[in-house]
């Protein structure tokens, strides 16, 4: 990801300066409100963007608040313990698929002797995941196992949904 970094940066000038060059030029012989409204626009969408390509909190926060009662449901379906013929969970009713990447549930192991809901928001190849994770209760630190990631709650939501991410003490490394 680091090395396509430059490149993004390098591509997000160069829009920029040509979105500059176009409201310029949108700006002879107009009036003068629609280009402070159209650069506040922009602003808001290019930063916007951003934010959410460097805090994947940020847009997990933000899914989260719009996909709530989803979750809520989520939450509310019968899950059996992981066995090996379930490891990626077992199949969300079709007007939930939405939630997760997968269109599954999965309990990922147990936290204060209660299972632990996930629903993943990232599945990678051949292993790993990251996610929401649906406790009863405040959740032990971890690690838990997302698909073969060790994965820790790190953004608590609502409801007892966390965001289950990278473990911060395993990345310090």
């Amino acid at each position: 990801m680091a090395a396509g970094l430059p490149l993004f940066a390098l591509v997000l000038l160069i829009s920029i300066a040509v979105f500059a060059f176009a409201v310029w030029q949108a700006n002879r012989d107009v009036q003068r409100w629609p280009l402070p409204a159209a650069a506040a626009l922009a602003f808001v969408g290019i930063a916007g963007s951003i934010a959410f390509i460097v805090s994947p909190q940020a847009t997990a926060w933000t899914r989260f608040r719009l996909e709530h009662p989803a979750f809520t449901a989520v939450a509310e379906i019968e899950v059996p313990q992981r066995r090996q013929d379930n490891y990626y969970g077992v199949p969300l009713p079709s007007y939930l698929c939405f939630v997760s990447v997968n269109c599954k549930v999965a309990v990922i192991g147990t936290s204060n002797g209660h299972p632990v809901r996930f629903v993943p928001d990232y599945v990678g190849t051949p292993d790993g995941a990251t996610g929401y994770g649906h406790f009863s209760g405040r959740p032990d630190p971890g690690p838990y196992v997302g698909f073969g990631d060790d994965i820790c709650p790190t953004l608590e939501l609502d409801g007892g949904w966390w965001w289950l991410g990278p473990c911060p003490e395993l990345t310090a490394e």
